[in-house]
């Protein structure tokens, strides 16, 4: 391993290069010199842990929680959650990775819980510490624990000192969903941000679709004729990469789609038809994408939600991505649908997961669950036509 140095990009950002095993290796993206000289530390350090791996037992909490991540998640786990854990694993200070095995408490994991919660975040807009969520805190706990409990698995440890820890309370915070007129806005809005936004977002209500099955659709996938959606594999992004895998459940659905929603897919494919026709020869019809930017290339997922979160303050709605496939359900379970119908809709692991989400919905009648959206979109797309013109 050799430091190569730091370096600002023509693009403004700062990069640092460093050479691994004859070969350099470059990160960048970093708004400043001081954050890309402390990434390079982070990175050195990691390294150092596991070159010294490969040669002994594990001496520290880092080193140990390393082997969990590199040894044993990295064979078991999705690229998106193993990027996860290598984030969770950099919130921990440098103190208590460094700290041995032997001199590991309950008390200091604890006490480094407590910190997280006070000011173990970053700042996205605000440069400097923010408190971690709860939630993101319990995650933290998790990965120490799992790691600790894999090394006891492997006879480097007796005990897991993690699984006494005191966590902070989680606040369950119940989903919420749009109403007609909230729909209208949002998607009044929507339709002036970019030629795919409106149509993603109608699509998303009205199949309960997550964001990376809705973005990896082809149209091969849609039978316009009759309204039949195949949902079979996901768009993820790990890093600054984008990669095809199974859906989130590992099973396939197929979600019948309403009228109003089947007409505005028409429209956006005769639209999306006129963009690739302008865009010429480099076009990537060979992608057949759905929901695609200018060029018939894929869309990173994290692009389209900052897009649908800059629509919802436009129109002055809180929403997001989640809060409509969240409406979808609500919405299918209001007017009638069982939890059941809408488990295998929404292409949740089993009923119970719908039931413990929607139980407080009542339930009505029995018609077909293409139909109950296509009553419920009628209804917003009238509200629109009554108070268009709010969002500008």
């Amino acid at each position: 391993m050799k430091r190569q140095g730091i370096s600002r990009r023509k693009e403004g950002d700062w990069q640092f290069t460093i050479q691994v095993d004859g070969k350099r290796k470059n990160r960048r993206g970093f708004a400043s010199q001081a954050a890309a000289y402390a990434a390079l530390l982070t990175t050195e350090r990691e390294l150092k842990e596991q070159a010294k791996l490969a040669h002994g037992r594990p001496e520290t909490l880092g080193e140990i929680i390393t082997i969990y991540i590199e040894e044993h998640a990295a064979q078991q786990c999705e690229p998106k959650t193993l990027e996860g854990y290598r984030q969770k694993f950099k919130y921990l200070s440098p103190a208590l990775r460094d700290t041995r095995l032997e001199d590991l408490t309950t008390l200091m994991l604890e006490r480094e819980y407590t910190r997280l919660l006070k000011s173990g975040g970053e700042g996205r807009w605000v440069k400097g510490p923010k408190p971690l969520s709860a939630k993101s805190v319990h995650h933290v706990a998790n990965l120490v624990s799992m790691a600790l409990k894999n090394g006891i698995r492997l006879n480097f440890l007796r005990q897991n000192v993690a699984s006494a820890c005191k966590l902070p309370a989680l606040t369950k915070a119940e989903g919420r969903a749009l109403d007609a007129r909230e729909l209208s806005f949002f998607f009044a809005a929507a339709s002036q941000q970019g030629f795919y936004l409106e149509p993603f977002l109608r699509v998303t209500l009205s199949s309960g679709g997550r964001r990376g099955e809705l973005l990896a659709l082809t149209w091969s996938d849609i039978n316009l004729a009759t309204g039949e959606l195949s949902i079979t594999k996901s768009l993820g992004q790990v890093g600054e990469g984008l990669q095809l895998k199974g859906t989130k459940t590992r099973q396939n659905r197929r979600v019948m789609l309403d009228e109003e929603t089947l007409q505005v897919l028409e429209a956006h494919r005769v639209k999306q038809r006129a963009i690739a026709a302008a865009f010429g020869a480099d076009y990537r019809h060979d992608l057949n994408l759905v929901f695609c930017g200018a060029s018939g290339d894929f869309l990173r997922p994290g692009t389209v939600s900052s897009a649908a979160c800059k629509a919802s303050r436009k129109a002055g709605v809180k929403a997001s991505l989640h809060t409509l496939r969240h409406t979808c359900g609500s919405l299918l379970v209001e007017h009638g649908a069982t939890i059941v119908d809408v488990s295998q809709r929404l292409g949740h692991s089993s009923p119970a997961t719908t039931n413990k989400v929607y139980l407080h919905a009542s339930r009505t009648g029995e018609t077909t669950l293409s139909g109950k959206m296509g009553d419920v979109i009628r209804k917003v797309n009238k509200v629109g036509e009554t108070e268009a013109g709010r969002v500008q």
